[in-house]
């Protein structure tokens, strides 16, 4: 923890940011640990910034912990089993991150510090944070900030006037162009990538195809790869009125989504869906109260899938074949199949997330198919044999 240092929060309580500094993300009943020996950092809210992780004690202490990004090297997800119900005197792993640091000259202990995320929903928070803490290194911003430190101030400079004043003017216009040309260039370089990798694959599709070696897998290669490029044309709002929108959503939604729910075993988390579908709409953004009404409407239009929330509230899309029978049943099969499995077990064997495996876990222990058995090796699911008789 010797490369931790203590921050400060202002008067109301909250981190106190640093000039240029925001917030990509939090997560609470979070618990530090200095290599893989437990701190007395028992339980806080963790905050990644564009430029550091920010720890705040639960409560009403104002302990705080800051750890500068740069010192980051690398980070790495190690899964566990919470978010299940817990038994007083039963040792559960929560899900960590592995946050790999720079070395120093100093003769630190270890070089790497673990955060526990301990809360129920660790298991999608985790994740988010991770995406959040990943994008905050990629960026890199406080090498910016350092760079705008080093630059002398106007009073400092040789030549103060209007003959230093405009070689000041000049820098900033010269910085401007270079930022926008940069950005330019990341994006058409982006682009380029992607128009190469297209036309290996059509190359490599039509030859065969002319060939007659077109395989299934190779079918569905193209049809995703053609799917990343985005919707043509988008539908958007006119002046025929909310319902008229949401039921053309619908249409345009029932067509988009075939492929994914193919994908996915015809069941895919909402928000998932929200963040592929809008990423095919490129600019052309969708609400979210705009896609949960247009998801409404799915079966009531004909198309062959619905809006499902199961009783913790998760939402998911799904094929209307999947019932709550057909999801429990191929979890007894899955079960029956491997004696006993866990969650990460079944999600792993279905490729789909750890919430959405637990969801359907959980649909075939409220059917009576399934019964849990936890232990202090975890939460693991068997076939329920008071019942299959």
């Amino acid at each position: 923890m010797d490369r931790w240092v203590a921050g400060q929060l202002d008067s109301a309580g909250s981190i106190r940011l640093q000039p240029g500094e925001q917030k990509h993300n939090s997560q609470s009943s979070v618990r530090l640990y200095d290599g893989d020996e437990r701190t007395a950092y028992d339980d806080g809210t963790l905050t990644v910034t564009n430029y550091r992780l920010v720890w705040v004690e639960t409560g009403v202490s104002t302990l705080t912990m800051v750890l500068d990004l740069a010192l980051i090297t690398g980070v790495k997800n190690i899964p566990g089993n919470a978010g299940f119900s817990y038994i007083p005197g039963l040792k559960f792993s929560s899900p960590k991150l592995l946050v790999h640091l720079q070395p120093t000259n100093k003769n630190h202990k270890t070089h790497f510090v673990k955060l526990s995320f301990r809360h129920t929903n660790a298991p999608t928070g985790l994740p988010v944070f991770e995406t959040a803490l990943n994008y905050a290194l990629d960026a890199k911003e406080w090498e910016k900030k350092e760079m705008n430190q080093q630059e002398p101030t106007l009073d400092n400079k040789i030549g103060v006037g209007l003959s230093g004043i405009r070689r000041d003017r000049e820098r900033e216009i010269q910085r401007g162009k270079q930022t926008i040309e940069g950005a330019f260039d990341g994006d058409l370089k982006d682009l380029m990538g992607k128009t190469k990798q297209l036309v290996a694959l059509s190359r490599h599709y039509s030859d065969k195809v002319s060939r007659g070696e077109v395989s299934a897998s190779d079918s569905r290669e193209f049809s995703q790869y053609l799917q990343s490029l985005g919707i043509e044309s988008p539908v958007v709002r006119c002046e025929k009125g909310e319902g008229a929108f949401h039921e053309k959503l619908s249409h345009e939604l029932a067509t988009f989504i075939k492929e994914p729910l193919s994908r996915n075993n015809d069941m895919m988390l909402l928000q998932d869906l929200f963040c592929l579908y809008n990423r095919a709409r490129g600019t052309n953004l969708v609400s979210p109260n705009d896609m949960v009404e247009a998801c409404r409407n799915l079966k009531r239009l004909g198309h062959p899938y619905e809006l499902h929330t199961f009783a913790s509230g998760v939402k998911v899309i799904q094929a209307t074949s999947q019932s709550e029978e057909v999801v429990a049943n191929n979890v007894l099969a899955f079960v029956t199949s491997s004696a006993f499995s866990s969650v990460s077990q079944y999600a792993e064997d279905k490729g789909i997330s750890l919430a959405l495996a637990r969801e359907q876990m959980l649909v075939g222990e409220r059917l009576g198919l399934i019964c849990r058995d936890e232990t202090v090796e975890g939460l693991r699911f068997f076939p329920n044999r008071f019942c299959s008789g």
